[in-house]
């Protein structure tokens, strides 16, 4: 990344991959700024942008990256975790439908009776089934961790604790018997 310093107060105005500085004005495809030429500014190649990047609101003087308008990255940050937030919020839901989509595709209905009825009997096809709706939702509750960390990250594939392992009618079959 090649950023453009504003040499009056080392305040990082712009970045981009294709920044030319000349003695009448910035330039980058697209777009000239005139304000910015190299009697009042430099450019800078080959520099890592801090987390929360926004023009205007960075120094950086020696390698030195320092907030230069502390209001205005506290505005970028929270902005920033509102998002995430809401983003979360949206993850959340979509982990919990697939989870409950994926189970539900296997067993409902009727069948969720016949399960209950079978697990209080322990019958063992029911116990396994139970066993294998737990798997789903302890892979929930994993995933569910996981979301704060890994926003971009698909999480919704439960396709690891496989297919249910019995069919509804050997369900029936042991239940009522």
């Amino acid at each position: 990344m090649i950023i453009m310093v504003r040499t009056a107060d080392n305040r990082v105005i712009h970045a981009d991959t294709d920044l030319v500085l000349t003695d009448t004005g910035l330039k980058c495809p697209g777009w000239v700024d005139h304000n910015y030429h190299i009697g009042n500014a430099i450019l800078i190649s080959d520099v890592k942008l801090p987390e929360f990047w926004a023009g205007g609101v960075w120094s950086y003087v020696d390698g030195v990256w320092a907030i230069a308008d502390q209001a205005r990255y506290d505005e970028i940050v929270a902005q920033f975790n509102v998002e995430k937030q809401a983003k979360i919020a949206v993850n959340l839901e979509l982990l919990w439908q697939a989870a409950h989509d994926y189970e539900y595709a296997s067993i409902n209905g009727m069948a969720i009776g016949l399960l209950v009825i079978g697990v209080l009997q322990s019958k063992p096809k029911a116990m396994t089934i139970k066993q294998w709706s737990n798997d789903i939702w302890t892979l929930y509750y994993q995933h569910k961790l996981l979301l704060t960390e890994h926003l971009d990250s698909t999480l919704n594939d439960f396709s690891s604790v496989g297919n249910m392992p019995y069919s509804i009618p050997e369900l029936m079959a042991e239940v009522l018997v």
